[in-house]
């Protein structure tokens, strides 16, 4: 993928962003919405904590095909190790 440019924010769920962003909608849509708005997501969540396999899984449902995910990796090994 020479050359592609993604935009893409680091997260999806504030609440800052509930009103002009998402419309004020549910929260278990942000994703989805934020996906039809932009191409890619850096996910802060993995630096923190472990995620599912089927938090994974859901992410990719409710992402269109070619939607990019940058997973940080964890803490300990950043930053412990």
């Amino acid at each position: 993928m020479s050359g592609l440019i993604r935009v893409g924010t680091s997260g999806w769920q504030y609440r800052d962003w509930a009103h002009d962003f998402y419309a004020d909608s549910p929260s278990r849509t942000w994703l989805r919405i934020y996906a039809e708005r932009l191409d890619s997501i850096e996910v802060n969540r993995t630096f923190y904590r472990e995620v599912r396999p089927g938090t994974v899984e859901t992410w990719k449902r409710e992402t269109p095909l070619g939607f990019g995910f940058s997973l940080k990796a964890h803490r300990y090994l950043t930053h412990v190790k």
